[in-house]
C-alpha cells in the first residue's frame, strides 16, 4: 500500500486486461502493438508486470504523461525505467495531465476551456520529457523510448532550442544557481537524448511537419487517433495530403508508417 493508496485491485485488474490483450491479440502481435496496463501506483508491482506481459509479446507499457506527486525525475521510478530498457518495451505517455490546480479558475467554466486545457496539456508534455532528460534517466537507459500520444508534435522543436539554449547558456550556470536547483545530470545538450529517444504523435500539424529539420524525422509520428470524434476518420488521407503537401515521399512514409514500425515492433 505505498503512499497509503491500496493497489491490489489496480495490479489484479492489470492482469486481467493484460491476459486478455495477449489472448486476443497474440495471432497479430506483428501488426499490432496492444499496450501494457501497468499498476502505476505500485513501481514493484509494475515491474512484475511489465516483465511478465513482455512475456507474452505484449508492447508498448502505458503510464500518465504526467504523476504530478511522484514526477518521474524521482529515483523511485529507477526499477521500472531499467526494466523497459532491458526489455525494449517502449513506453506511451498519453497527453492529459494535470496541470491546473485542483481548485480556484482551473477548474472554472470558461469560454475555450476545452481547447486551452489541451493546448497546456500538450505543451506540458515537454515538462515530462525535461523531466526525464535532465535526471539523466534517458542518458543510463539509452534503449528506452517515451512516445508522447494525442499531445501533437509543433512544441517539440522549441523545446529542444529552449532547452538547449539554457543548458549551455543560461547565466544560471555561471552564477552557479541551478546547482541550488539540482544541476542537470546529463554532459550534452538535451536535444541529443529527445532526437535520440522520443516521439511525439499528431493527427494534424502541419508546424511539426516544417519543423522537422530542426527536430528531426525520427521522433515524429502521424495518427488518426481513431474512434475518436477528434481524430482524423474517415478523412484521414485528406489530412496527410494537405498538411504532408511538397515534403518527400520517403519521408512521409517515415512520418506516417516507418517511425512508428520500428519503435512498436510492427512488421509491415
Amino acid at each position: 500500500m505505498p503512499n497509503g493508496i491500496p493497489t491490489d485491485a489496480d495490479t489484479a485488474y492489470c492482469k486481467v486486461a493484460n491476459d486478455w490483450l495477449a489472448d486476443h491479440w497474440g495471432p497479430y502481435l506483428d501488426r499490432v502493438a496492444p499496450g501494457i496496463h501497468l499498476p502505476f501506483k505500485d513501481i514493484a508491482a509494475s515491474v512484475a508486470e511489465l516483465e511478465r506481459a513482455a512475456g507474452m509479446g505484449l508492447r508498448p507499457a502505458l503510464l500518465p504523461d504526467g504523476i504530478f506527486e511522484r514526477p518521474y525525475y524521482m529515483e523511485e521510478w529507477e526499477p521500472l525505467w531499467e526494466a523497459a530498457d532491458s526489455l525494449r518495451i517502449p513506453i506511451t505517455m498519453h497527453v492529459g495531465g494535470l496541470r491546473q490546480p485542483l481548485v480556484g479558475p482551473g477548474l472554472m467554466a470558461y469560454p475555450g476551456r476545452q481547447d486551452i486545457g489541451w493546448y497546456v496539456q500538450s505543451c506540458g508534455m515537454g515538462e515530462t520529457l525535461g523531466w526525464m532528460t535532465y535526471s539523466g534517466v534517458f542518458e543510463r537507459y539509452p534503449n528506452l523510448h517515451v512516445i508522447c500520444t494525442e499531445g501533437y508534435a509543433g512544441w517539440l522543436a522549441f523545446a529542444m532550442q529552449f532547452y538547449d539554449h539554457h543548458f549551455s547558456q543560461s547565466r544560471l550556470h555561471e552564477l552557479g544557481i541551478d546547482d541550488l536547483m539540482g544541476p542537470a545530470k546529463i554532459d550534452v545538450h538535451p536535444s541529443y537524448y529527445l532526437k535520440r529517444q522520443t516521439h511525439a504523435t499528431f493527427m494534424w500539424d502541419p508546424l511539426a511537419i516544417r519543423n522537422r529539420d530542426l527536430t528531426g524525422l525520427d521522433c515524429l509520428m502521424w495518427g488518426n487517433d481513431y474512434p475518436h470524434h477528434e481524430g482524423s476518420f474517415p478523412f484521414s488521407a485528406d489530412w496527410i495530403e494537405k498538411q504532408f503537401d511538397g515534403v518527400p515521399a520517403s519521408e512521409v512514409d517515415q512520418i506516417c508508417r516507418g517511425n512508428a514500425a520500428e519503435v512498436f515492433g510492427i512488421k509491415v
